[in-house]
């Protein structure tokens, strides 16, 4: 793993959405928020990390900030009431479009 070579950009594009992606001071985010991430549906959508997590990269970076975009598909598809086939459709389409044409996919791919 090697995320030195790819920085975690400030937003990410989901289809007609920004997401605003905010490293948070450790301290902040554990002591006292409490959470290592936090999604902001707004809009503006925003994503709250907690930085040294997203420094250090591999796994646990990756799954923070999957966790907090998968809160993302979950209110952009309005999926609350959604059966499964609906909800799997949903998060395919939105993790296809994240992996392959979103300001997130250099990071992802340096942090597997």
């Amino acid at each position: 793993m090697d995320n030195t070579t790819a920085a975690l950009p400030q937003s990410i594009t989901i289809g007609y959405q920004t997401i605003t992606l905010i490293q948070l001071d450790t301290m902040i985010s554990t002591n006292v928020g409490e959470q290592l991430g936090s999604y902001i549906a707004g809009p503006p959508a925003i994503i709250y990390l907690d930085k040294t997590i997203i420094e250090q990269g591999g796994p646990v970076a990756l799954n923070v900030v999957m966790h907090e975009l998968n809160h993302h598909v979950e209110y952009a598809a309005s999926l609350e009431e959604a059966d499964e086939e609906i909800r799997v459709t949903a998060y395919a389409n939105m993790w296809t479009e994240i992996w392959t044409r979103s300001e997130l996919r250099d990071w992802l791919k340096a942090n597997i």
